[in-house]
């Protein structure tokens, strides 16, 4: 009898590492369908949450921050890496703001303060327009204070760990991930649970498995990195 193995491929924490630093998967604590209910969202306040709830159903529709412009929600670690300690394009008239996003302080923060109120010299309260698959009308003021409350903690990036500081050169980016059984490039492995809005885990049961990435980085080319690796959780 074969036995059955699970893998979890931790898309959340999909990214390639120029340095090792300590970091907690969140995909080690979802269970095999088998035997408990798979997790279907990640924790209040957390990143992954912000973006599962607000960033990707609201934010990342046609022509808005789909890679149309930034802050780029096409994936969670572009929409990290464009919100945190980066520099805003587009500001009011008096150039009150220099971050979109400033870890532990919402007044300074461009991305808070666009959902509450209009800045003079810009197209308006985000959203701008919301798609139907969204909920934000009927939890704006909730969603807000998810974010309130993310930034104010410091902005934890996507594995909890505190946000990098400023100037620092950061992660590379993954726009996409894609499992298909191996040899086969043609029906491709799905998501365990679609609702967690693009992050949720691909579970594959048993055999070898062909991953493919879509990785970025805006200063370096993939043949310079220096080392690729992502992480994993692994259920037997």
């Amino acid at each position: 009898m074969m036995r059955k193995h699970s893998i979890i491929f931790a898309v959340v924490l999909l990214s390639f590492w120029g340095c090792k630093r300590e970091s907690i998967n969140p995909y080690d604590a979802i269970q095999d369908e088998d035997t408990a209910e798979v997790v279907t969202e990640f924790p209040v306040g957390t990143f992954p949450h912000l973006y599962q709830k607000i960033f990707k159903p609201t934010c990342a529709n046609s022509g808005c921050h789909d890679g149309s412009f930034e802050p780029d929600f096409r994936s969670i670690s572009s929409a990290y890496n464009t919100l945190v300690h980066h520099p805003v394009i587009a500001n009011d008239e008096t150039n009150s703001f220099a971050y979109r996003v400033v870890p532990g302080d919402t007044a300074a923060s461009l991305l808070h303060e666009r959902l509450l109120r209009f800045l003079p010299n810009s197209s308006g309260i985000m959203p701008l327009a919301v798609e139907n698959n969204s909920d934000w009308p009927s939890k704006r003021n909730d969603y807000i204070a998810a974010i309130k409350s993310w930034i104010m903690a410091g902005a934890p990036d996507v594995a909890g760990n505190a946000a990098p500081a400023l100037n620092t050169n950061l992660l590379p980016m993954n726009y996409g991930l894609a499992v298909f059984p191996s040899g086969n490039t043609t029906t491709q492995f799905q998501r365990a649970n679609p609702g967690l809005a693009g992050i949720g885990p691909y579970i594959i049961n048993g055999g070898i498995s062909d991953v493919y990435i879509y990785p970025w980085d805006d200063n370096a080319g993939l043949f310079n990195y220096q080392l690729l690796s992502w992480e994993l959780s692994l259920i037997l």
